[in-house]
Order: C-alpha cells, then sequence, then structure tokens
C-alpha cells in the first residue's frame, strides 16, 4: 500500500478515510492527520500521522470502525471550532497543559459557544462534556470538542501574556465546581446574601439543587471548601486518554508538574505553587496551581487515581 501523509491525495487516501469513517474527499488534510493519529495512538503504534506499512496493517486487521471500538478504548476528538478572530494564531509549541473546570453545566458546545459571544479571546483548546447535577442529561459525558488549532492560544490562566501562557494547552473539564450544603447566594437589592435552603440537600453557587450521585465530599476541605460536583468516570477517562495522545502529539512531559507531586503529596499538589514554580517546570497543572482565587480542578479521589495511571 502506497505511504500516505499530510498532503497526500488520491483514491488511496479515500480508502484510507473510508476506514476511519470520515469524510471520503481524497485529500490528506488537518482532520484526516488527526484520526490517524488518535487511531495510531489507541493501537499503540507510533504516533506520527503518517499512514505507513503497519498502520495499514492494523487498518486492515482492525476492519476499522469507530463504533466498534471497546469503551476503553474509545477516544474521539471533534471540531467545534471558534472564529479565528477569538484566538491568537500562533504557530507556538507546546510545553504545558493546564486544567480547568467550567463552573457551569454539561454541555461542551454551549462553552464554546458562549466564548463566541465574549468581547475577549477567553478559550481553553479543547472542553470534556459531563453530566448534569440533577443526573438527567448524559449525553455529552467524556466528548471531547477541540475549539481551536493545537498550536494557537487564547487567555485562559490570568497569568499575563506569558510563556506558559502562550505554549499550554488549556483542557476545560464540565463541572460546577464547589457546591454548597442547604444554601445558596442570591444577589438580591445589589446585595450578596446567604439563603438557607434544606439543610441536607446540596446546591450549585447558583442555586441549583444538586442530586446526590452528583456530588463528591472531600476527605479535607479544598481552599475552603468540601463539596464539589463530581468528575464522571467518562469524563476522566477521555481525560486520560487526551492528556496522553497530547504527549505523543505535542511532545509533553506529562510526569512532570501535578502527576508527579500527587504521587508523593496526592491532594496537596492541587494547592497554589506559583506561575514562576510551574513555568520552571513544563508537565500538566491545574489553573488552582497558578491562581490562588481558583478551585479547577478540585482533588477529587477519581482525579487523583487518574493522575497516578499516567
Amino acid at each position: 500500500m502506497q505511504t500516505l501523509k499530510l498532503s497526500s491525495t488520491g483514491p488511496e487516501v479515500k480508502k484510507l478515510q473510508s476506514f476511519l469513517k470520515i469524510k471520503a474527499d481524497g485529500i490528506f488534510g488537518i482532520q484526516t492527520e488527526r484520526e490517524v493519529m488518535v487511531f495510531q495512538y489507541v493501537h499503540h503504534l507510533k504516533v506520527d500521522g503518517i499512514v505507513g506499512k503497519k498502520t495499514w496493517q492494523e487498518l486492515y486487521n482492525a476492519g476499522y470502525d469507530a463504533e466498534n471500538l471497546q469503551e476503553v478504548d474509545r477516544f474521539e476528538i471533534e471540531n467545534y471550532f471558534l472564529p479565528e478572530h477569538k484566538y491568537f494564531q500562533g504557530p507556538t509549541t507546546k510545553k504545558w497543559i493546564f486544567l480547568h473546570h467550567t463552573h457551569g453545566w454539561h454541555d461542551p458546545y454551549k462553552v464554546i459557544n458562549d466564548w463566541k459571544n465574549r468581547s475577549t479571546k477567553v478559550a481553553t483548546h479543547f472542553v470534556i462534556g459531563g453530566i448534569d447535577v440533577q443526573n438527567k442529561d448524559h449525553r455529552f459525558d467524556g466528548l471531547i470538542l477541540q475549539s481551536m488549532p493545537d498550536n494557537a492560544f487564547a487567555w485562559h490562566l490570568g497569568v499575563g501574556n506569558t510563556k506558559i501562557h502562550r505554549e499550554s494547552i488549556g483542557i476545560e473539564l464540565c463541572s460546577f465546581g464547589y457546591l454548597n450544603k442547604g444554601f445558596t447566594i442570591k444577589t438580591i437589592n445589589g446585595h450578596k446574601q446567604k439563603v438557607i435552603l434544606n439543610p441536607a440537600k446540596f446546591y450549585t453557587t447558583t442555586g441549583v439543587e444538586v442530586q446526590p450521585s452528583q456530588v463528591e465530599v472531600l476527605p479535607k476541605p479544598f481552599r475552603g471548601q468540601k463539596y464539589f460536583h463530581k468528575y464522571s468516570e467518562k469524563q476522566l477517562k477521555a481525560l486520560k486518554n487526551l492528556i496522553e495522545y497530547l504527549a505523543y502529539t505535542q511532545q509533553i512531559q506529562i510526569d512532570k508538574g501535578l502527576p508527579h507531586l500527587i504521587k508523593s503529596n496526592d491532594s496537596s499538589a492541587f494547592e497554589f505553587k506559583g506561575s514562576k514554580f510551574c513555568a520552571n517546570i513544563p508537565g500538566v497543572w491545574s489553573h488552582a496551581n497558578v491562581a490562588k482565587n481558583k478551585w479547577d480542578v478540585s482533588p477529587q479521589n477519581e482525579m487523583i487515581k487518574t493522575f497516578k495511571l499516567l
């Protein structure tokens, strides 16, 4: 079989695209390259985006069909790009990954649509959908959307136009973050006031009741908060796959930073370290590591287990 790579054209490319279940236009573009890399990653091949003998052989052996992959191996990224004027073009080489949560609902499309409507260039590269706090909507659970090209960047850290801002990839988990037990905060006559509700129930910071299955109780408070919207199993599986995929494709050292600290310090690894500290250690960090007033991401037990598996 013919070796194929970026910019290849012709019937062999169409055959490849048919295997990958994407639009078979015969043009080996960025989307085809990414799907090839995902396939190579899932099947433990060299992740280079080039379809040579080994990749062709694995495609035929697998009779490749994304719908038939076991759930543990399912890994797809959907492009849902912002308009070009909503991010900085780059290109930049990526050395860091920073994790965030949305402090809101579970639909990743709505998250990116909100960024489209803002006057500033605020965004992360990826958004991973979750489960709503009322445990009714699982449609977006584990879905990965990409909002801009890999080598572009946008405001997401709040540390100024620094190297770790330009050379980092942001990953956003759809989650409300910390929760309140028995009360909510409402703005009444221009002033924030504590409103007592049912003392046995949990509420988002916007006053929405949270089902118990979506509540994570931390063993000890994180930045003064003990109750958090639970990251789902599919979310964390997608996060692990995405981080490992970026390690292959962007050559990011994912064993450095937060994952390294977690192996020895567990939850304390999520505390504030400072932008200078994180800038000196390329790898994976959370927003809370560089911002004292943030809770993303929280040191939930399953999150810690996920990092230990990297």
